[in-house]
């Protein structure tokens, strides 16, 4: 979007920016699309904005699709590798065909996604279909879960139909036949080749993901032990499941448990806000003994040496 806006002559200004944190403690910085879109008069901006930017490939997404020998091809690989441009997003993208229609739809974002940020997405959506193919795709019907900014006409123009307005999904719709119009760019060599890397990427994104939510659901569940089987529960896989990525990953369940309780430990005793006694309780220790022996086998030191050496640092405050 930014660049849209460059190419057609227009700068943000500074107080359109923002940021904003998701559920997962995450930044995410954004575009007050309402705000520019008044200060620019214009009540249909990101359908306008979509038919302005250059097409070109620039990631490995695009080149996956361009690569591929017909549309259909292209598409289904945007879908099953969308997490390649942000895994924290989840499945924004879907394909489905039923009824000799295709359906391309992007899922509601629940924050700030606006109706001009929509229509900027199915707009270049739409654009790069005919980029892929090198024809215009023609399409039966656009469907917008938000209502009418202006009137139907900007939409018919730019689309070639009516969308409608204020149903349950953002989607593209269009001849399932379409789906087998051959890709101008097909490379077979190169598509095979970047998938290759794709499944590489994704499977260690996923890797990575995994392990942080393993360590976030470990630290929920310390107090009450931690079990292997609550913990694949909480991640939605099976207990052999996890037990398989975690070797894969050269550790083991009781290792990242042992770990974080280490964090968790060091982190308590340091900050002085718990006693010795409710740290070892909410760590899922018996009793203080047992606590006070993993402790000195981590650091070296009992809990209330290593408390007492760091508030005598002089860093301490």
């Amino acid at each position: 979007m930014i660049e849209a806006l460059g190419q057609a002559g227009h700068t943000i200004p500074a107080a359109a920016l923002r940021d904003s944190v998701d559920c997962h403690g995450h930044v995410e910085s954004w575009v007050d699309w309402e705000s520019i879109a008044k200060q620019l008069s214009s009540p249909v901006l990101g359908l306008e904005l979509s038919g302005s930017i250059r097409l070109r490939a620039f990631n490995q997404l695009t080149y996956l699709a361009m690569s591929s020998p017909t549309l259909g091809h292209s598409l289904r690989r945007l879908v099953r590798y969308q997490g390649l441009i942000n895994p924290r997003l989840g499945r924004l993208l879907d394909l489905q065909v039923r009824d000799r229609q295709a359906i391309v739809s992007f899922a509601e974002v629940p924050w700030h996604r606006s109706a001009h940020e929509i229509d900027f997405a199915l707009g270049i959506l739409h654009r790069l279909c005919g980029w892929l193919t090198g024809t215009h795709l023609v399409l039966q019907t656009v469907q917008l879960m938000h209502e009418s900014t202006a009137g139907t006409e900007a939409y018919k123009a730019r689309w070639g139909c009516t969308p409608q307005f204020g149903q349950s999904l953002n989607a593209l719709v269009f001849a399932a036949e379409e789906l087998g119009r051959k890709s101008l760019h097909a490379e077979p060599e190169l598509c095979r080749s970047v998938e290759a890397a794709a499944q590489r990427q994704l499977a260690a994104m996923h890797h990575c993901d995994l392990l942080t939510r393993l360590r976030q659901e470990i630290r929920k569940h310390l107090a009450k032990g931690a079990s292997l089987d609550v913990v694949a529960r909480a991640l939605g896989v099976s207990r052999r499941t996890l037990q398989r990525r975690l070797s894969a990953a050269a550790t083991s369940f009781h290792c990242v448990v042992d770990e974080e309780r280490m964090r968790w430990s060091i982190e308590q005793v340091v900050g002085l806000q718990l006693s010795i006694p409710e740290i070892a309780d909410r760590c899922g220790f018996a009793n203080t003994s047992g606590f006070y022996r993993a402790f000195k086998r981590w650091t070296g030191e009992t809990p209330a040496h290593y408390r007492a050496r760091g508030q005598q640092s002089p860093s301490a405050s």
